[in-house]
């Protein structure tokens, strides 16, 4: 293992109950390798979720070779968000070569429909 890594980042609101829950699973799970936590959001976030009339919604919700999995996703998404485009959840740069590539626009258009 290298010596350069050091440490856990945790990024994000965690889904549980509470500051309590959230402390004591990460802690026991991470223990010393614990490096920082969030800012203690719990729960549901997807009430949170307000925009302005005029912002586009776009999710990463496409994954490669995962095509039941992006549909559930989409579906899931479908039940909280405002209307919303898809996109890959860390960009197309992790498409290996021009196949994969294909795949992952097919992937894309299969989710959406057309803007025009």
């Amino acid at each position: 293992m290298s010596t350069r890594v050091r440490g856990a980042h945790l990024v994000g609101s965690i889904p549980l109950g509470s500051a309590d829950e959230v402390f004591e699973m990460c802690g026991g799970e991470l223990g010393s390798h614990l490096g920082r936590i969030p800012d203690g959001e719990t729960g549901d976030r997807a009430a949170d979720l307000r925009l302005d009339t005029d912002t586009e919604l776009y999710l990463g919700l496409v994954r490669r070779d995962d095509p039941e999995g992006n549909r559930a996703r989409v579906d899931a998404a479908t039940e909280v968000a405002p209307p919303f485009g898809v996109a890959t959840e860390c960009g197309l740069g992790r498409a290996r070569g021009e196949l994969d590539l294909r795949s992952l626009l097919r992937d894309h258009a299969s989710l959406s429909q057309p803007i025009r």
